[in-house]
């Protein structure tokens, strides 16, 4: 069934600064309910059937807490909820993202930040990461 609620942005470009790191990122949804407050939707394309995997993903994701910190910075507000949503199933992760949530997010960006700012590119290769990766044809650290 479709939601009733309406789109408030969609494909909604954010930029924020943390630290000494400029974080651009889109938005694939937001959906604003005047009671409830925002919640920030994103797509994925994955092969997940199962409920359960799916909020269990949605309550781990970095991403998620990237998009409730860059809501946060857009808004004031940190979003009521985040959502999964996996387009070939229809199957649907939510979790409530807490300032916890969204510290850990901070800590991510700072250490990256400092990673980058040091040279520091060791690979971490993993099947998902180099499945997804566009050198992964020519990397030396590539696994399949």
């Amino acid at each position: 069934m479709a939601s009733p609620i309406v789109p408030a942005q969609v494909e909604k470009e954010f930029a924020f600064q943390q630290g000494k790191s400029r974080i651009d990122g889109r938005f694939d949804r937001i959906d604003l309910d005047p009671e409830e407050g925002a919640t920030v939707i994103d797509y994925k394309t994955s092969a997940i059937s199962d409920a359960e995997d799916a909020a269990s993903r949605t309550r781990k994701s970095l991403q998620l807490r990237i998009y409730a910190l860059a809501y946060r910075y857009q808004s004031g507000v940190l979003p009521r909820r985040v959502e999964l949503r996996f387009v070939e199933s229809g199957v649907m992760g939510r979790a409530e993202l807490s300032e916890e949530d969204v510290a850990i997010a901070v800590k991510a960006i700072e250490r990256v930040a400092a990673g980058i700012r040091a040279g520091n590119y060791e690979p971490h290769p993993s099947p998902k990461v180099c499945g997804q990766c566009a050198f992964n044809r020519i990397c030396p650290h590539a696994v399949s």
